[in-house]
């Protein structure tokens, strides 16, 4: 079974697939700094994952204000004043250090605001791991979220796309090969994971998900989590956690 389970995961994880050879559309460009990230695979690969960086910090709560205005000010009087590649480089390499400091600024949580609604201790994490039967089940919408609490001593810096996590949820009754009658899947990266402090733990949320709209109410739910490209040497909890109103 954990076999099986351990497949499915990995047919869900795929590489980030890009139209695109940078983060704008090339055909669009109209600055000379433009065209010369178009004309660069370097430079082409270093605007994309700019962008990605940039959205992964408006998603979240640690981002600084202004941060929009802040981003469009480094594209006209940075970026855009560059007339060669290599002072492109410089650019996005600063800017590039500036958002993955952002990104991966910790948000402090009290422990007031933490109501697991299941845990499952994990020893280690070498790759790939499948954390399965996680039952559930709500007569009303319920908001959730997946939380890793990790060993401080473990390496939890990594390059700029992450591990992933997926999450698969279906009724028990699913026979594998056969359509379910309600199935759930997501995915995220580590990028757009984010790091909370807790007064005894730290670590990450890995991604949320309703019970009422992504899932439904009044159906036992069981679901699986799976990690891809993990490497926790030291042991782990992963809790289901209640999300409290805003």
């Amino acid at each position: 079974m954990k076999s099986r389970l351990v497949a499915l995961f990995l047919s869900l994880s795929c590489a980030a697939a890009w139209a695109q050879p940078a983060g704008f559309d090339c055909a669009q460009a109209s600055a000379v700094a433009e065209h010369l990230v178009c004309a660069h695979p370097d430079l082409a690969e270093a605007d994309r994952a700019l962008n990605a960086l940039y959205r992964a910090v408006l998603k979240k709560p640690t981002r600084p204000p202004g941060l929009r205005q802040e981003q469009l000010r480094w594209l006209r009087t940075t970026r855009n004043r560059c007339a060669n590649a290599d002072c492109l480089r410089s650019a996005y390499r600063q800017r590039v250090a500036v958002l993955h400091a952002l990104n991966i600024r910790p948000l402090s949580l009290t422990d007031a605001a933490f109501q697991p609604v299941l845990e499952r201790a994990i020893a280690r994490i070498d790759d790939t791991w499948v954390v399965g039967g996680l039952r559930l089940r709500a007569n009303a919408p319920r908001r959730l979220q997946l939380e890793l609490h990790v060993d401080p001593g473990d390496h939890l810096d990594w390059t700029l796309w992450g591990p992933r996590v997926q999450l698969f949820c279906t009724h028990p009754g699913r026979r594998e090969g056969y359509a379910g009658r309600f199935e759930h899947r997501d995915q995220a990266n580590g990028i757009d994971f984010l790091r909370v402090r807790r007064a005894q733990a730290q670590g990450f949320v890995l991604m949320r998900f309703e019970l009422g709209k992504a899932l439904p109410l009044n159906e036992d739910i069981v679901c699986s989590v799976g990690f891809t490209e993990w490497l926790l040497d030291r042991p782990s909890t992963l809790y289901v956690v209640d999300v409290p109103p805003p």
